[in-house]
């Protein structure tokens, strides 16, 4: 598969302690989502694989994932991957510190 065949990235919030991951795809199918750690604030990379969760996207193509935030990470990004290995752009990264 090639990446970025209209996948958009996912949406990602923080509070106490998950981070939260908004997936917006098409109906009814299921997708992982990657997880990934940074060590600054502010990075934008996936310097560290933290892992991934399946989501099943409902009727409307909505789905949601949720992740415990690493301890020692400031910030979190994410990628979305569909059934036959094409990806989101990374996610805008969320802080967690």
């Amino acid at each position: 598969a090639i990446p970025n065949q209209n996948i958009q990235a996912p949406r990602l919030s923080y509070s106490k302690g998950q981070i939260m991951a908004e997936v917006q795809a098409q109906p009814n199918q299921r997708y992982q989502v990657e997880f990934f750690a940074n060590r600054q604030a502010n990075s934008q990379e996936a310097e560290q694989y933290i892992g991934m969760q399946i989501v099943t996207t409902n009727a409307q193509g909505q789905g949601q994932a949720s992740w415990k935030a690493l301890s020692g990470a400031a910030s979190v990004t994410a990628n979305v991957i569909d059934h036959l290995g094409a990806t989101s752009e990374l996610s805008l990264a969320v802080r967690v510190k």
